[in-house]
């Protein structure tokens, strides 16, 4: 008996580790897939350019895109990417996009250690998928962009916080300050701001804000920030461009809404925010309606009282509901709209969602299987159709007589052609896996041997990283503007040529 128990405990010590490293494959299974397809979009370039006048230059304050053309943003981001091109060799798409994907797999497991002794592995384990596959997470996840870094360092400081306010240990502040350097490093002062913001919140509602308190959270946010004023007041006597300009316009302009028209592109009315809420958490907020409703009408113990057995689970969920409102509220207020500014509530949403979902699955298991089922046989119909065009068995005159949409969806077909012979097995393969991997997961609920939700999200994240190879990056490919030029010189290459 001595020796089965004493053999068992390293088993179980183990399978954290094991799970860990399973999760952190996942990530980079994920995140990685396309990361080297050619940049098509302006702001990926705008970002990398400063990054690859760092480089050249051998300066790292000089943050600029060509000649005296200041960049709009803190070098934070523009610095990892220099030190990601020490791997790569250059500047390149793959060197732009590794920082984002580090700052997404570091979020993911980082948030993922910290809510699994508060809620259990299945939870936990639901919350990863969530926030993994969730549709602007996934996208801004290998993004050469400025969110993904900001959406780590503010949810990273975000737990540090929520500690401090249970601990009151100031090692926590401290780590939280750190966290904070580096966000308002990467966008500017929001990278402090919300944060205390958002804590100062939560201590009034748990009727814990002194004044101690706030004098604490206020020299945080004074130390978190004082790394940018530095980096503003180098940048200002080093450039002759007018660098407080970018600088207001950037940090108060677009808040209060006071950009000269023309100038904002991202200006939306007030509902914007809440369908970039709805479509940046999908596929997951299709389930979430339903259970939204299932929940209102079931208040106010939906929930059970087993997940809220200590008072350190209500609070955490109490900080994940005020983080999202507070967020959701702040970037409600000004004209200048994008979804992509809620990233940083997105690890609080998926441990709420996590929440909702797990609860209303185990309450109503028929209708979550005919849920799931019908989500999944939806994807699967897509993806057919996918591989039916790519076939080329039908065509878009078919459907169309327009020879403008024509032309458009002819040209993104034509670029996912999946040709005959042996040496595009491999494209076959991936191309027919989804479709497999759906049916057996389509039986296996209806047998009842796979937990819908899980399963769900296991299936989805390997067909997100399927798409990004075989349907993102070969039209990146065509969109690129090496391919375009080749194009171009081909079309009007001359007949002959004299000397």
């Amino acid at each position: 008996m001595h020796e089965t128990t004493s053999s068992s405990i390293p088993t179980c010590n183990r399978a954290p580790v094991f799970l860990l490293f399973a999760l952190l494959a996942t990530c980079l299974f994920l995140f990685l897939s396309g990361i080297s397809a050619p940049f098509i979009s302006v702001g990926e370039p705008r970002e990398a350019v400063v990054a690859q006048s760092m480089a050249l230059s051998g300066d790292l304050l000089k943050s600029v895109r060509y000649d005296q053309d200041i960049a709009t943003k803190p070098p934070m981001l523009h610095w990892l990417m220099v030190g990601s091109s020490l791997i790569t060799g250059q500047v390149d798409e793959i060197a732009a996009r590794l920082p984002s994907v580090l700052a997404a797999t570091i979020t993911l497991l980082v948030w993922i250690v910290y809510t699994f002794p508060l809620f259990g592995l299945a939870r936990t384990l639901l919350a990863f998928f969530i926030l993994a596959t969730s549709v602007e997470f996934f996208r801004h996840a290998a993004h050469a962009r400025v969110d993904m870094l900001l959406s780590c360092f503010m949810s990273l400081a975000l737990l540090a916080l929520f500690e401090w306010t249970q601990s009151k240990k100031n090692r926590y502040l401290m780590l939280a300050s750190l966290l904070m350097v580096g966000a308002s490093l990467t966008k500017g002062p929001v990278g402090a701001a919300l944060p205390i913001a958002i804590t100062g919140i939560a201590l009034v509602w748990w009727k814990e804000l002194t004044l101690g308190k706030v004098m604490r959270l206020g020299l945080t946010g004074a130390v978190a920030i004082l790394p940018l004023l530095l980096w503003y007041c180098a940048e200002a006597g080093a450039k002759e461009g007018d660098l407080m300009t970018i600088v207001l316009t950037e940090n108060l302009g677009r808040l209060l809404g006071n950009m000269q028209a023309g100038d904002d592109p991202h200006a939306h009315g007030l509902l914007y925010m809440f369908g970039a809420l709805f479509i940046g958490t999908i596929p997951w907020s299709l389930f979430a309606m339903p259970s939204l409703v299932y929940a209102w009408r079931r208040r106010p113990n939906f929930l059970g009282e087993k997940l809220f057995d200590n008072p350190r689970k209500g609070r955490f969920f109490q900080w994940c509901v005020i983080s999202l409102a507070v967020t959701f509220i702040l970037f409600l207020i000004p004209s200048s709209k994008r979804g992509v500014y809620l990233l940083p509530a997105y690890p609080a949403t998926a441990t709420l969602l996590s929440l909702l979902l797990f609860e209303t699955s185990h309450r109503c298991e028929k209708v979550f299987r005919r849920t799931t089922t019908g989500i999944l046989a939806f994807v699967g119909f897509l993806w057919l159709a996918i591989i039916v065009a790519r076939m080329h068995l039908v065509t878009v005159q078919d459907f169309t007589s327009s020879e403008k949409t024509v032309e458009k969806i002819s040209f993104y077909i034509d670029s996912l052609t999946l040709s005959p012979g042996f040496a595009h097995l491999f494209d076959w393969i991936l191309s027919l896996a989804p479709l497999v991997l759906i049916v057996i997961t389509l039986v296996g609920i209806s047998k009842q041997r796979f937990q819908p939700l899980l399963t769900f999200g296991v299936v989805f994240a390997t067909i997100a990283a399927i798409a990004k190879t075989q349907i993102v990056t070969p039209i990146a490919i065509q969109l690129s503007p090496e391919r375009f030029i080749a194009k171009e010189i081909a079309i009007h290459q001359p007949d002959e040529i004299t000397v």
